[in-house]
């Protein structure tokens, strides 16, 4: 069977929102550690010292080890469980999220294809047609995105501070119960929805943009039909890089005056709210740190001094593990 085969030619149980998250759930509890890591980093956190290299074109840079180099430092310090840290909500958020989404359907359906809605009328759809069904979609998805992520994002606050733990050696959440309880305590029932405006506002950014490229390459720029069927993959791709910075300001406010040593100086600056947070991540080009894997380049301030590179201020780059 072909990779590019109609979804009709796949089992009628693949189409089963619950074997999508048990899917989604085995392949997100094998990625885990990477996950780990990459959240550690985007609250800032760097244990390892930046190196100096240079850059393909001959210049010098300091660049941080590898991700791989990091979860090794976790293994090293907490096992090889330890690299599980957080799973836990997080799966448990996946099983939410499907049940969220199946009952979302039921209520608001989506919308036929094109090409079901043309077979039904008998003749290709107006341009004025495809607009107002562009507009539809986008609205009705986004609302789903949101819809979930508000209901899941207890559990992603659980998970984020499980994972922020690390930091500052604590032990504080153990467990969703111990977990929950933990939350209440540190920031009442609103500590729960800690990060969500960011959060949602990316989820709505990436439907609205992503949808709205795909309509345009495959309107203006790509007439074959199997071309076409890549846009969307394409455009989600593209636009992830876009709307990144509102998970990284996202999973800062949910560590943020957690109680947690990660949400408080040094580790971390105390932000009045999400769009202060945005304003200093952004004033230190830190709003894509954790999208790289490897080539990670310190982009702080420093200074250069013959070949070699220094950081202006290089307690910085003390170990605080």
């Amino acid at each position: 069977m072909s990779v590019a085969a109609e979804e009709s030619d796949w089992p009628a149980s693949f189409h089963d929102p619950y074997v999508h998250a048990a899917l989604k759930a085995g392949v997100v509890a094998l990625l885990h550690p990477m996950d780990y890591a990459k959240t550690l980093i985007q609250l800032g956190h760097e244990p390892l010292k930046p190196v100096n290299t240079t850059t393909f074109l001959g210049h010098p840079k300091l660049m941080y080890p590898s991700i791989f180099a990091y979860i090794g430092h976790i293994r090293r310090r907490d096992g090889l469980v330890g690299l599980y840290a957080g799973l836990g909500p997080r799966v448990v958020s996946m099983g939410l999220s499907a049940f969220t989404g199946e009952y979302f359907a039921q209520r608001w359906p989506a919308l036929p294809t094109v090409d079901e809605e043309e077979k039904k009328k008998g003749r290709p759809l107006s341009e004025q047609e495809l607009q107002d069904r562009l507009v539809q979609t986008i609205w009705r998805d986004a609302t789903l995105k949101v819809t979930c992520s508000l209901v899941t994002h207890p559990l992603q606050v659980m998970a984020v501070r499980t994972m922020a733990q690390f930091v500052g050696h604590e032990s504080k959440y153990k467990g969703l119960m111990n977990a929950f309880y933990e939350v209440i305590s540190e920031n009442g029932f609103i500590g729960f929805w800690a990060g969500w405006v960011p959060r949602a506002i990316g989820e709505v950014c990436m439907v609205a943009i992503s949808y709205s490229m795909t309509y345009a390459i495959n309107k203006y720029i790509l007439s074959d039909k199997e071309m076409q069927k890549l846009t969307g993959h394409v455009s989600e791709f593209l636009t992830s890089s876009l709307v990144y910075p509102f998970t990284v300001v996202s999973n800062v406010m949910i560590v943020s005056k957690s109680g947690l040593a990660a949400g408080y100086p040094p580790f971390m600056p105390l932000y009045s709210d999400w769009l202060d947070c945005f304003r200093h991540l952004n004033s230190q080009k830190q709003l894509k740190r954790g999208s790289k894997m490897i080539f990670r380049y310190y982009t702080g301030p420093q200074q250069i001094v013959g070949n070699k590179v220094f950081p202006v201020d290089a307690n910085m780059f003390m170990s605080k593990n």
